[in-house]
């Protein structure tokens, strides 16, 4: 790969610096006088500096490969990565997020959708109390209660994440989609733009104006935008369904069937393009 050759390229550059350094601070050591350089200090050898770096080297490129593939949503891919880890710096904050709130609006959501409302009431009191300034804590709480279908409030916890980070462009997607949930499409669709504007890879905002063009029947700008949101998440196999949605409504049906067939194979476990296919049939 393009990332391990970048890689291999920095280790063996690093090497001859390194080397490089040695021999000149030993032609310095020797102007001085003829004593050798062990004499001056700790008896440290060209070979354990090289193994050293060659091992931290290591550790960052494994690192960087976690995260490489988390960045393109190929979590268990990731998990797998970060799972060759030692034990000390796989559970250290950086890998973890432990004891840090980045991370726990995607969480929260992860708890909207599995219905856990005792666990994601808890996590956003947990997190408000925590710090009442970090856009995640009220993320999590504009979860909380989007789930209790009360979208007028949820919406207000959202908005109060982007007052305090108006960069943070998850949070106009949530605005984004309780502004759906009120029906009101136009507020919406301004929601994802910002976020667009924030991040062009934030995916959840493709797939927000497609679903918005799908129920307005705009089926071009649909499949459109359904098609930015896969090119970004090539694994989501809902996005994919979706976009064979699209094809049939345009009656590319040969196209749809072939998009829900590469949906299934993405997650077999996923009921919604094998329905999806089923009423194309």
């Amino acid at each position: 790969m393009i990332g391990r050759k970048a890689q291999s390229w920095a280790t063996e550059n690093y090497g001859e610096g390194v080397q490089n350094d040695i021999s000149d601070d030993s032609r310095l050591n020797m102007t001085g006088d003829a004593r050798p350089l062990e004499q001056e200090g700790p008896n440290v050898s060209s070979t354990s500096i090289l193994s050293g770096a060659s091992e931290i080297l290591a550790l960052f490129r494994i690192l960087g490969e976690g995260y490489r593939l988390s960045c393109l949503y190929r979590c268990q891919d990731a998990l797998d990565v970060y799972n060759k880890l030692p034990h000390k710096l796989y559970h250290s904050e950086w890998v973890l997020s432990q004891y840090s709130l980045e991370g726990m609006d995607v969480y929260s959501t992860v708890l909207y959708h599995l219905k856990e409302d005792m666990k994601l009431s808890y996590l956003a009191q947990e997190l408000v109390s925590t710090d009442r300034l970090a856009p995640q804590s009220w993320c999590a709480m504009g979860n909380c209660y989007s789930l209790q279908k009360d979208h007028e409030t949820a919406l207000k916890n959202f908005q109060r994440a982007v007052q305090l980070n108006p960069r943070f462009a998850y949070g106009h997607t949530l605005c984004g989609h309780e502004y759906v949930a009120l029906e009101d499409f136009e507020s919406a669709i301004k929601s994802y733009q910002s976020a667009l504007r924030v991040d062009a890879r934030h995916y959840n905002a493709w797939y927000g104006l497609g679903m918005i063009y799908l129920r307005q029947e705009k089926f071009e700008f649909s499949e459109h935008h359904f098609r930015m949101a896969v090119g970004i998440n090539r694994h989501s196999s809902v996005i994919m369904s979706y976009i064979g949605t699209a094809l049939h409504a345009l009656t590319r049906n040969e196209e749809a069937l072939e998009a829900m067939e590469l949906a299934i194979i993405a997650d077999k476990k996923t009921p919604l393009p094998m329905y999806q296919k089923a009423l194309s049939l």
